[in-house]
C-alpha cells in the first residue's frame, strides 16, 4: 500500500469521529440551554456545576426569580 493510499484510509477512518465530536454541545452551550429552560419555567434554582465554566453566560441576568446558583 502506498503512503497516499494509507493516508486516505486513515482519514476515512478518522472523519466520523471528528464529525461526532463536533456535534456535542460545549459546556457553555449546555449552560445556555439550562439558563433558557430556567427562564421558561421561572426557576428559583439553577445547577451549572460540573461544567467547568470559565465564565458565566450573561443571559443569567434574565433569571429574576433565581435564588440559588450552583457553580
Amino acid at each position: 500500500m502506498t503512503c497516499r493510499a494509507l493516508l486516505i484510509v486513515l482519514l476515512v477512518a478518522l472523519l466520523p469521529g471528528v464529525a461526532a465530536a463536533q456535534d456535542e454541545p460545549t459546556p457553555y452551550e449546555i449552560a445556555l440551554e439550562r439558563i433558557e429552560a430556567a427562564a421558561r419555567t421561572n426557576a428559583t434554582a439553577l445547577d451549572l456545576s460540573g461544567l467547568e465554566l470559565t465564565e458565566v453566560p450573561p443571559e443569567i441576568g434574565q433569571l429574576t426569580a433565581l435564588q440559588r446558583l450552583d457553580l
